[in-house]
Protein backbone atom coordinates (compact mmCIF):
# COMPACT_ATOMS: atom_id res chain seq x y z
CA UNK A 1 0.00 0.00 0.00
CA UNK A 2 2.81 2.49 0.84
CA UNK A 3 4.54 1.81 -2.50
CA UNK A 4 1.19 3.05 -4.52
CA UNK A 5 1.17 6.19 -2.65
CA UNK A 6 4.81 7.14 -3.05
CA UNK A 7 4.19 5.80 -6.77
CA UNK A 8 1.45 8.55 -6.63
CA UNK A 9 3.20 11.50 -4.69
CA UNK A 10 5.74 11.45 -6.91
CA UNK A 11 4.37 11.20 -10.70
CA UNK A 12 1.89 14.36 -10.22
CA UNK A 13 5.53 16.73 -9.51
CA UNK A 14 7.17 15.74 -12.20
CA UNK A 15 5.24 17.29 -14.57
CA UNK A 16 5.77 20.60 -12.57
CA UNK A 17 8.12 20.25 -10.62
CA UNK A 18 11.20 18.54 -12.83
CA UNK A 19 14.50 21.22 -13.58
CA UNK A 20 16.48 21.12 -16.37
CA UNK A 21 19.56 20.56 -14.09
CA UNK A 22 19.04 21.17 -10.78
CA UNK A 23 16.70 20.70 -7.46
CA UNK A 24 13.06 21.64 -7.17
CA UNK A 25 11.22 20.31 -4.63
CA UNK A 26 9.47 17.38 -5.01
CA UNK A 27 6.10 18.25 -3.05
CA UNK A 28 5.17 20.44 -6.10
CA UNK A 29 2.38 19.19 -8.08
CA UNK A 30 1.32 19.52 -11.81
CA UNK A 31 -0.10 23.00 -11.65
CA UNK A 32 -3.07 23.51 -14.27
CA UNK A 33 -2.56 27.45 -14.24
CA UNK A 34 -6.06 28.69 -13.67
CA UNK A 35 -4.08 31.33 -11.94
CA UNK A 36 -1.72 32.46 -14.17
CA UNK A 37 -2.29 30.04 -17.43
CA UNK A 38 0.04 31.81 -19.87
CA UNK A 39 3.16 31.10 -17.28
CA UNK A 40 2.34 27.71 -16.79
CA UNK A 41 2.52 26.84 -20.52
CA UNK A 42 5.70 28.63 -20.02
CA UNK A 43 7.24 26.40 -17.81
CA UNK A 44 8.55 22.78 -19.16
CA UNK A 45 9.31 19.65 -17.20
CA UNK A 46 12.44 18.87 -17.89
CA UNK A 47 14.56 16.38 -15.21
CA UNK A 48 15.96 16.87 -12.56
CA UNK A 49 19.73 15.96 -12.62
CA UNK A 50 21.97 17.85 -9.70
CA UNK A 51 20.56 18.71 -6.14
CA UNK A 52 22.06 22.99 -6.23
CA UNK A 53 23.13 24.83 -3.24
CA UNK A 54 23.48 22.50 -0.48
CA UNK A 55 27.06 21.68 -0.29
CA UNK A 56 27.11 21.67 3.31
CA UNK A 57 24.29 19.27 3.87
CA UNK A 58 25.52 17.14 1.22
CA UNK A 59 28.87 17.05 2.40
CA UNK A 60 27.88 15.68 6.18
CA UNK A 61 26.12 13.48 4.16
CA UNK A 62 29.01 11.80 2.06
CA UNK A 63 31.12 11.68 5.42
CA UNK A 64 28.59 9.28 6.86
CA UNK A 65 28.71 7.07 3.55
CA UNK A 66 32.73 7.38 3.43
CA UNK A 67 33.14 6.39 6.47
CA UNK A 68 30.22 3.91 6.88
CA UNK A 69 28.86 5.12 10.06
CA UNK A 70 25.00 6.30 9.06
CA UNK A 71 23.52 7.05 11.92
CA UNK A 72 19.87 5.67 12.47
CA UNK A 73 17.95 9.02 12.76
CA UNK A 74 17.98 11.56 11.04
CA UNK A 75 16.51 15.65 10.99
CA UNK A 76 16.81 17.47 7.37
CA UNK A 77 15.35 20.92 8.28
CA UNK A 78 15.39 23.75 6.51
CA UNK A 79 12.70 25.86 4.87
CA UNK A 80 10.23 25.61 2.32
CA UNK A 81 11.92 24.73 -1.31
CA UNK A 82 15.46 24.20 -0.84
CA UNK A 83 16.29 20.64 -1.20
CA UNK A 84 15.34 18.77 2.03
CA UNK A 85 12.85 16.21 0.47
CA UNK A 86 14.92 15.64 -2.83
CA UNK A 87 18.01 15.07 -0.79
CA UNK A 88 16.33 12.66 1.48
CA UNK A 89 15.33 11.02 -1.54
CA UNK A 90 18.34 10.76 -2.89
CA UNK A 91 20.13 9.27 0.40
CA UNK A 92 17.68 6.78 0.46
CA UNK A 93 18.93 5.59 -2.82
CA UNK A 94 22.49 5.94 -1.20
CA UNK A 95 21.90 3.65 1.47
CA UNK A 96 19.84 0.92 -0.86
CA UNK A 97 21.71 0.82 -3.90
CA UNK A 98 26.07 -0.02 -3.81
CA UNK A 99 26.17 0.55 -7.08
CA UNK A 100 25.07 4.58 -6.86
CA UNK A 101 27.43 6.79 -5.35
CA UNK A 102 27.05 10.75 -5.20
CA UNK A 103 29.35 13.40 -6.87
CA UNK A 104 30.67 16.36 -5.13
CA UNK A 105 28.52 18.14 -7.76
CA UNK A 106 25.68 16.56 -6.23
CA UNK A 107 24.50 14.80 -9.24
CA UNK A 108 23.30 10.73 -8.01
CA UNK A 109 25.59 8.27 -10.56
CA UNK A 110 25.16 5.09 -11.45
CA UNK A 111 28.47 2.32 -11.39
CA UNK A 112 28.34 2.94 -15.07
CA UNK A 113 28.88 6.62 -14.78
CA UNK A 114 25.21 7.13 -15.59
CA UNK A 115 23.31 10.27 -14.44
CA UNK A 116 20.16 9.39 -12.21
CA UNK A 117 17.04 11.19 -12.86
CA UNK A 118 16.21 12.47 -9.34
CA UNK A 119 13.05 13.53 -10.27
CA UNK A 120 11.86 9.61 -10.85
CA UNK A 121 10.59 7.80 -8.12
CA UNK A 122 12.77 5.34 -6.42
CA UNK A 123 11.44 1.98 -7.13
CA UNK A 124 12.16 0.39 -4.15
CA UNK A 125 10.57 -1.20 -1.57
CA UNK A 126 12.13 -0.79 1.03
CA UNK A 127 11.36 3.07 0.80
CA UNK A 128 8.83 4.27 2.87
CA UNK A 129 7.52 7.36 2.53
CA UNK A 130 5.35 8.71 5.35
CA UNK A 131 3.45 11.61 5.34
CA UNK A 132 -0.07 13.09 5.69
CA UNK A 133 -2.02 11.62 2.95
CA UNK A 134 -1.55 7.97 4.35
CA UNK A 135 -4.56 7.67 6.32
CA UNK A 136 -6.87 8.28 3.25
CA UNK A 137 -5.84 4.66 3.07
CA UNK A 138 -6.04 3.63 6.65
CA UNK A 139 -8.30 0.64 7.89
CA UNK A 140 -10.41 2.77 10.49
CA UNK A 141 -12.58 5.08 8.60
CA UNK A 142 -12.13 7.92 11.20
CA UNK A 143 -8.77 8.19 10.69
CA UNK A 144 -9.44 8.54 6.80
CA UNK A 145 -12.52 10.85 6.81
CA UNK A 146 -10.26 13.51 9.14
CA UNK A 147 -8.92 16.00 8.13
CA UNK A 148 -5.45 16.02 6.68
CA UNK A 149 -3.53 18.38 9.00
CA UNK A 150 -1.61 16.45 10.87
CA UNK A 151 0.29 13.18 10.60
CA UNK A 152 -2.14 10.75 12.84
CA UNK A 153 -0.84 7.85 15.32
CA UNK A 154 -2.48 4.87 12.90
CA UNK A 155 -0.37 6.09 10.13
CA UNK A 156 3.20 6.29 11.38
CA UNK A 157 2.41 3.10 13.39
CA UNK A 158 0.93 1.16 10.00
CA UNK A 159 3.97 2.58 7.93
CA UNK A 160 7.01 3.30 10.22
CA UNK A 161 7.00 1.29 13.65
CA UNK A 162 5.75 -2.02 12.38
CA UNK A 163 7.54 -2.20 9.57
CA UNK A 164 10.87 -0.88 10.63
CA UNK A 165 10.50 -3.92 13.83
CA UNK A 166 9.78 -6.23 10.68
CA UNK A 167 13.32 -5.09 9.07
CA UNK A 168 15.30 -7.18 11.35
CA UNK A 169 13.98 -10.29 10.05
CA UNK A 170 15.38 -9.04 6.31
CA UNK A 171 18.85 -9.31 5.58
CA UNK A 172 20.38 -6.59 3.66
CA UNK A 173 21.95 -7.25 0.69
CA UNK A 174 25.95 -6.99 0.31
CA UNK A 175 27.24 -3.53 -0.32
CA UNK A 176 23.68 -2.27 1.37
CA UNK A 177 24.40 0.50 4.13
CA UNK A 178 20.49 -0.06 5.66
CA UNK A 179 17.62 -2.46 5.57
CA UNK A 180 14.99 0.03 5.21
CA UNK A 181 14.50 3.69 4.89
CA UNK A 182 11.67 5.57 6.04
CA UNK A 183 11.56 9.51 4.94
CA UNK A 184 8.90 11.12 7.09
CA UNK A 185 7.41 14.13 4.76
CA UNK A 186 6.07 17.43 6.64
CA UNK A 187 7.36 15.70 9.80
CA UNK A 188 6.37 18.74 12.32
CA UNK A 189 2.62 17.62 11.37
CA UNK A 190 3.45 14.43 13.89
CA UNK A 191 0.68 14.61 16.19
CA UNK A 192 2.36 14.74 19.46
CA UNK A 193 1.43 11.19 20.74
CA UNK A 194 3.18 9.59 17.41
CA UNK A 195 6.32 11.50 18.22
CA UNK A 196 6.20 9.92 21.74
CA UNK A 197 5.66 6.70 20.27
CA UNK A 198 8.53 7.27 17.49
CA UNK A 199 10.87 8.86 20.68
CA UNK A 200 10.65 5.09 22.04
CA UNK A 201 11.77 3.89 18.57
CA UNK A 202 14.73 6.64 17.97
CA UNK A 203 15.78 5.62 21.79
CA UNK A 204 16.06 1.56 20.35
CA UNK A 205 16.31 1.80 16.80
CA UNK A 206 15.71 -2.08 15.05
CA UNK A 207 19.14 -3.11 13.25
CA UNK A 208 19.29 -1.64 9.39
CA UNK A 209 16.54 1.07 10.11
CA UNK A 210 17.32 4.80 8.53
CA UNK A 211 14.66 7.44 9.84
CA UNK A 212 14.94 10.77 8.07
CA UNK A 213 12.77 13.75 9.19
CA UNK A 214 11.72 16.24 6.86
CA UNK A 215 10.46 19.14 8.15
CA UNK A 216 10.15 23.39 7.66
CA UNK A 217 9.41 23.11 11.47
CA UNK A 218 12.08 21.90 13.41
CA UNK A 219 11.09 23.57 16.56
CA UNK A 220 7.51 21.90 16.48
CA UNK A 221 9.47 18.37 17.30
CA UNK A 222 10.39 17.29 20.53
CA UNK A 223 13.35 18.25 21.86
CA UNK A 224 13.86 14.92 23.36
CA UNK A 225 13.63 13.74 19.45
CA UNK A 226 15.76 16.15 18.13
CA UNK A 227 18.57 15.44 20.63
CA UNK A 228 18.62 11.43 19.12
CA UNK A 229 18.70 12.76 15.19
CA UNK A 230 21.67 13.81 13.34
CA UNK A 231 20.43 17.17 12.38
CA UNK A 232 21.29 18.65 8.97
CA UNK A 233 20.42 22.03 7.81
CA UNK A 234 19.33 22.89 4.47
CA UNK A 235 19.96 26.27 3.61
CA UNK A 236 18.69 29.09 1.23
CA UNK A 237 20.49 28.98 -1.99
CA UNK A 238 22.62 32.17 -2.99
CA UNK A 239 21.71 34.94 -5.44
CA UNK A 240 24.43 33.21 -7.84
CA UNK A 241 22.88 30.29 -7.33
CA UNK A 242 19.29 31.26 -8.05
CA UNK A 243 20.47 32.86 -11.02
CA UNK A 244 22.03 29.99 -11.98
CA UNK A 245 18.73 28.31 -11.24
CA UNK A 246 16.21 30.89 -13.04
CA UNK A 247 18.37 30.28 -16.11
CA UNK A 248 17.73 26.87 -16.59
CA UNK A 249 14.17 27.63 -15.19
CA UNK A 250 12.80 30.38 -16.38
CA UNK A 251 14.49 31.41 -19.36
CA UNK A 252 11.31 32.20 -21.72
CA UNK A 253 10.19 34.55 -19.22
CA UNK A 254 10.42 38.36 -19.43
CA UNK A 255 13.58 39.50 -17.40
CA UNK A 256 11.39 41.76 -15.31
CA UNK A 257 9.24 39.18 -13.99
CA UNK A 258 12.17 36.62 -13.08
CA UNK A 259 14.02 39.48 -10.99
CA UNK A 260 10.15 40.19 -9.10
CA UNK A 261 10.01 35.98 -8.74
CA UNK A 262 14.00 35.36 -7.89
CA UNK A 263 13.23 38.26 -5.17
CA UNK A 264 10.46 36.74 -3.93
CA UNK A 265 11.97 33.14 -3.64
CA UNK A 266 14.53 34.62 -1.27
CA UNK A 267 17.00 31.59 -2.25
CA UNK A 268 14.02 28.91 -2.73
CA UNK A 269 13.35 27.14 -5.86
CA UNK A 270 10.76 25.57 -5.13
CA UNK A 271 8.93 28.92 -3.89
CA UNK A 272 10.04 30.95 -7.14
CA UNK A 273 8.61 27.64 -9.31
CA UNK A 274 5.13 28.16 -7.53
CA UNK A 275 5.53 31.78 -8.64
CA UNK A 276 6.09 31.60 -12.04
CA UNK A 277 3.25 28.94 -12.27
CA UNK A 278 1.04 31.11 -10.02
CA UNK A 279 1.59 33.99 -11.53
CA UNK A 280 2.40 35.85 -7.99
CA UNK A 281 3.66 39.18 -9.67
CA UNK A 282 0.76 39.30 -11.33
CA UNK A 283 -0.95 38.92 -7.84
CA UNK A 284 1.41 41.79 -6.24
CA UNK A 285 0.62 43.83 -8.92
CA UNK A 286 -2.83 43.74 -8.09
CA UNK A 287 -2.28 44.13 -4.53
CA UNK A 288 -0.34 47.40 -5.05
CA UNK A 289 -3.23 49.73 -4.88
CA UNK A 290 -4.69 48.29 -1.88
CA UNK A 291 -1.41 48.56 0.19
CA UNK A 292 -0.78 52.19 -1.20
CA UNK A 293 -4.36 52.79 0.09
CA UNK A 294 -3.38 51.16 3.61
CA UNK A 295 0.10 53.20 3.72
CA UNK A 296 -2.20 56.85 3.14
CA UNK A 297 -3.77 55.58 5.97
CA UNK A 298 -7.47 54.88 4.39
CA UNK A 299 -9.22 51.19 4.92
CA UNK A 300 -9.38 49.30 1.48
CA UNK A 301 -12.98 47.24 2.32
CA UNK A 302 -11.93 45.35 -0.56
CA UNK A 303 -8.49 43.72 0.45
CA UNK A 304 -9.61 40.99 2.86
CA UNK A 305 -12.00 39.45 0.31
CA UNK A 306 -9.18 39.77 -2.63
CA UNK A 307 -6.76 37.81 -0.17
CA UNK A 308 -9.09 34.97 0.70
CA UNK A 309 -10.17 34.76 -3.16
CA UNK A 310 -6.43 34.60 -4.03
CA UNK A 311 -6.39 31.45 -1.13
CA UNK A 312 -9.44 29.67 -2.50
CA UNK A 313 -8.25 30.08 -6.59
CA UNK A 314 -4.95 28.60 -4.89
CA UNK A 315 -6.37 25.83 -2.74
CA UNK A 316 -8.87 24.95 -5.52
CA UNK A 317 -6.35 24.46 -8.31
CA UNK A 318 -3.86 22.91 -5.55
CA UNK A 319 -6.54 19.92 -4.99
CA UNK A 320 -7.79 19.66 -9.04
CA UNK A 321 -3.86 19.13 -9.74
CA UNK A 322 -2.70 17.31 -6.97
CA UNK A 323 -3.36 13.10 -5.88
CA UNK A 324 -5.07 13.36 -3.00
CA UNK A 325 -4.38 16.24 -1.74
CA UNK A 326 -6.50 17.85 1.08
CA UNK A 327 -8.50 21.28 0.60
CA UNK A 328 -7.80 22.04 4.21
CA UNK A 329 -4.02 21.75 3.73
CA UNK A 330 -3.88 23.56 0.76
CA UNK A 331 -5.53 26.37 2.22
CA UNK A 332 -2.86 26.49 4.67
CA UNK A 333 -0.35 26.52 2.10
CA UNK A 334 -2.37 29.59 0.11
CA UNK A 335 -2.43 31.68 3.44
CA UNK A 336 1.29 30.86 3.82
CA UNK A 337 2.25 32.17 0.69
CA UNK A 338 -0.11 35.30 0.81
CA UNK A 339 1.95 36.14 4.28
CA UNK A 340 5.24 35.44 2.29
CA UNK A 341 3.95 37.43 -0.09
CA UNK A 342 3.04 40.54 2.62
CA UNK A 343 6.08 39.46 3.94
CA UNK A 344 8.31 40.54 1.06
CA UNK A 345 6.36 43.71 0.70
CA UNK A 346 7.45 44.82 4.54
CA UNK A 347 11.05 43.35 4.10
CA UNK A 348 11.24 45.82 1.06
CA UNK A 349 9.76 48.50 2.80
CA UNK A 350 11.70 48.35 6.20
CA UNK A 351 14.71 48.45 3.82
CA UNK A 352 13.62 51.89 1.74
CA UNK A 353 12.68 53.00 5.54
CA UNK A 354 16.32 52.18 7.43
CA UNK A 355 16.84 56.10 7.95
CA UNK A 356 13.68 56.70 9.62
CA UNK A 357 13.40 55.38 13.23
CA UNK A 358 9.50 55.79 13.15
CA UNK A 359 8.50 53.82 9.61
CA UNK A 360 11.10 51.17 10.64
CA UNK A 361 9.05 50.42 14.06
CA UNK A 362 5.66 50.59 11.72
CA UNK A 363 7.62 48.31 9.70
CA UNK A 364 8.63 45.78 12.10
CA UNK A 365 5.15 45.49 13.60
CA UNK A 366 3.66 44.50 10.52
CA UNK A 367 6.22 42.23 10.28
CA UNK A 368 5.10 40.95 13.93
CA UNK A 369 1.30 40.52 13.21
CA UNK A 370 2.33 38.32 10.02
CA UNK A 371 3.91 36.26 12.34
CA UNK A 372 0.65 36.16 15.15
CA UNK A 373 -1.19 35.25 11.47
CA UNK A 374 1.29 32.78 11.16
CA UNK A 375 0.53 31.39 14.91
CA UNK A 376 -3.44 31.71 14.86
CA UNK A 377 -3.35 29.86 10.94
CA UNK A 378 -1.42 26.96 12.70
CA UNK A 379 -4.14 26.74 15.27
CA UNK A 380 -6.37 26.13 12.16
CA UNK A 381 -8.27 29.82 12.28
CA UNK A 382 -9.81 29.74 9.22
CA UNK A 383 -8.43 31.84 6.05
CA UNK A 384 -11.23 34.41 5.28
CA UNK A 385 -11.19 35.19 8.75
CA UNK A 386 -7.24 35.34 9.38
CA UNK A 387 -7.18 37.32 5.62
CA UNK A 388 -9.61 40.00 7.03
CA UNK A 389 -7.89 40.00 10.33
CA UNK A 390 -4.69 40.53 8.99
CA UNK A 391 -6.26 43.37 6.76
CA UNK A 392 -7.48 45.08 10.29
CA UNK A 393 -4.12 44.87 12.17
CA UNK A 394 -2.06 46.34 9.09
CA UNK A 395 -4.40 49.23 8.99
CA UNK A 396 -4.18 50.11 12.46
CA UNK A 397 -0.15 50.03 11.96
CA UNK A 398 0.01 52.00 9.28
CA UNK A 399 -2.88 54.40 10.57
CA UNK A 400 -1.56 55.00 13.94
CA UNK A 401 1.44 56.54 12.03
CA UNK A 402 -0.08 58.33 9.39
CA UNK A 403 -1.87 59.62 12.46
CA UNK A 404 1.41 60.43 14.57
CA UNK A 405 3.29 62.22 11.57
CA UNK A 406 0.42 64.57 11.17
CA UNK A 407 0.26 65.59 14.46
CA UNK A 408 3.88 66.06 14.54
CA UNK A 409 3.79 68.01 11.29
Amino acid sequence: MASRVISAKMEVPNGASASATYFIPILLPRYTGKTCPEAAQRLSSPSVKRILGQDRALTTLQASLRADRVHHAWIFHGRRGVGKHTTALTFARLLLDPELSLTDRGELVSSKGEVVDLSSPPVHPDVHLINKELALYSDDAQVRNRKLLTIPMDVLRSHLIEPAFRCGMSIPEPGQRAGKVFIVDEAELLASRAQNVLLKTLEEPPAGTVIILVTTQEDRLLPTIRSRCQRVAFLPLNQEEMQQWAGENLAEMPAEEVEWILDFAQGSPGDALLAARCGFSRQDALLQPLLAELEAGRFPLAMGRTLASFVDTFAADWVSSHANASKDAANKLGVQLVLTLLGRHADRKLRQSAAQPDLVEQWIEAVELLGDCEKKLQANVAAGFLMEYLVVGWHRILSDNVKNTAATG
